[in-house]
């Protein structure tokens, strides 16, 4: 139960019913408590690079893996959309866990108390999902938290109990303008990373090796329903929102876009469509356990493997944008 001596930012709060990202739900809160107009936009989730990033696990029959992201790299790219979003990222135990866990414990009341929104990894599901620090109670030693399952209280001493994350991050106004070339450069530069294997831990593959596997298992068989669907629902609303952006970021930069740009537009146009396809043939959502339509299952299979030639082509055309701007 929240205490009635929590100090609370008022209004400010996690909507799940928005997006089905964890990050884009948290990161719109904070965009909308500070009046700023790129909550739950096509140009948040491009600026973020998030679209372009296809990664699996070798197990396929779980939720994405979340935790593996470049997510310090991902909260940065915030900062091309006009605010200054500074924060504590750390995987430490021991003394130096303590000390990490006071100095976000310390760093997160004074932002509340100046009325910045916060976030943060760590406090609910695994730390890949994000959450919203709606405030914090001094006499419960405790962050309120709002995820998926609603609000709560946290204490801070047991932040990063499990893994030694401490992950918090508090964003403010008054960042650099907004300069549209600089958005689209580093998102894209992040992906081009990404899609290389720079940013990854052990358990991801990804770009065609990902594609490889979800092949591979889909004809083989061994999807499980519920989780092909559970993938699908991100990849649509990724990819979606990806080609969305481009067609924006070719509108705003005009003139400036180099030639690789419509080669990435065109490859990407195809790579948002396959997927589409996909989710239309498993919507979310399946019924657990083994997909029993061979028809569909196969289906899906040959989209992604012709979305994979499609999304290289992609990435390498984003390479060449990158250089180019």
């Amino acid at each position: 139960m929240i205490q009635q001596t929590a100090k609370i930012i008022e209004g400010y709060r996690y909507d799940g019913g928005r997006s089905n990202l964890s990050n884009i739900n948290a990161y719109s809160a904070c965009f909308k408590h500070l009046g700023m107009s790129h909550a739950y936009s096509p140009w948040l989730y491009g600026a973020i690079a998030i679209p372009f990033m296809f990664r699996t696990g070798e197990n396929v029959n779980t939720g994405p893996i979340l935790h593996e992201l470049p997510h310090r790299r991902i909260t940065g790219l915030l900062n091309n959309l006009g605010v200054r979003t500074e924060g504590i990222s750390a995987t430490a135990s021991g003394d130096a866990l303590d000390q990490f866990r006071k100095k976000a414990w310390d760093a997160v009341r004074g932002a509340i108390d100046e009325g910045y929104p916060c976030f943060g990894r760590g406090f609910a599901f695994n730390y890949g999902e994000t959450s919203v620090i709606q405030g914090y109670d001094d006499s419960a030693e405790a962050y309120i938290i709002s995820c998926w399952h609603g609000t709560e209280s946290i204490p801070w001493k047991s932040l990063g109990e499990r893994d030694g994350l401490i992950d918090v991050y508090w964003m403010m106004p008054g960042g650099e303008p907004e300069d549209d070339r600089r958005t689209v450069r580093d998102a894209l530069q992040l992906a081009v990373e990404f899609a290389d294997g720079k940013l990854i831990g052990p358990q991801t593959l990804v770009a065609s090796a990902a594609y490889d596997q979800w092949v591979r298992e889909l004809r083989n068989g061994n999807v499980d329903g519920w989780f092909f669907a559970y993938n699908t629902h991100e990849w649509d609303t990724c990819r979606s929102n990806g080609i969305k952006f481009l067609r924006e970021a070719k509108v705003r930069l005009g003139t400036e876009l180099p030639e690789a740009f419509d080669e990435a537009l065109a490859s990407f146009e195809v790579v948002a469509d396959k997927f589409n396809q996909v989710y239309r043939l498993f919507p979310w959502e399946q019924p657990r356990g083994l997909i029993e339509d061979t028809e569909r299952r196969l289906q899906a299979a040959k989209l992604l493997e012709e979305a994979k030639a499609h999304d290289m082509a992609a990435i390498e055309a984003f390479r060449k944008v990158v250089e180019a701007l």
